[in-house]
């Protein structure tokens, strides 16, 4: 786990760039509810650059605000931006077929659906780029992968699910590893980053409780009377 700006020497001290990804498939092991598996997902080739590590986290910063009004398609086909959001805060998780962990980490998520809600924040689910492929057919994958997943709890309005563009991804998540999420704040900007909730559930509870102050009942479904808190 990190806090933004302060991430691993490897593919997240990169700059994105805004332009469509280059996929190619690796495996990720990892360890979630004491298995180990391997997970196959896609990634995106992208150049590293110079600088210090805080030149490279502001203009990280800069250009995922930029990416932002880039296109969100949603699973009834409509489409919307993360800007769209800004206001309150927002979690922006990415997910991928075949991820195991992305499996194992959804229904955990759904267990704290209603201390999301208490703390009026959005969580968008969003498959990586080319992940689920385009058009209709992605979009009912996509349907299938988070119901098989979340079970009843996929209806829950808390979380909203969608196919993320090339300029939203490589903005965010450049080398395309799935179960990567970023809690943003009320402005859209990145306050907390990391990945498998699975394996980092409190640590993102604790950072949403820092940003919004809201408390952390135990994991329960969240009550109906919440719906109307949400955008």
């Amino acid at each position: 786990m990190h806090a933004i700006g302060h991430a691993p020497a490897t593919g997240r001290n990169r700059c994105p760039v805004d332009r469509a990804p280059r996929w190619r498939l690796r495996l990720h092991p990892v360890r979630s509810i004491g298995v180990v598996v391997a997970v196959v997902t896609v990634g995106v080739a992208t150049a590293a650059c110079a600088g210090t590590g805080a030149t490279r986290a502001a203009s990280r910063a800069s250009h995922e605000l930029h990416a932002q009004d880039a296109s969100i398609t949603l699973l009834d086909g409509a489409t919307t931006t993360l800007s769209a959001y800004r206001g309150a805060p927002t979690l922006v998780w990415f997910v991928a077929a075949g991820c195991a962990s992305c499996e194992a980490s959804i229904p955990v998520v759904a267990e704290h659906l209603g201390t999301f809600a208490e703390a009026r924040t959005r969580i968008l689910v969003l498959a990586l780029y080319g992940a689920f492929g385009t058009g209709a057919e992605a979009r009912s994958e996509l349907r299938q992968f988070g119901q098989a997943a979340a079970g009843a709890a996929f209806s829950d309005p808390t979380w909203t699910w969608g196919l993320a563009s090339a300029t939203l991804t490589t903005a965010y998540d450049p080398d395309g590893v799935p179960d990567d999420y970023f809690l943003l704040d009320a402005a859209g900007r990145t306050v907390y980053r990391g990945s498998v909730p699975v394996s980092t559930m409190q640590a993102l509870l604790a950072n949403l409780r820092a940003l919004t102050g809201v408390t952390q009942p135990a994991p329960s479904t969240r009550p109906s009377s919440t719906v109307s808190v949400l955008p």
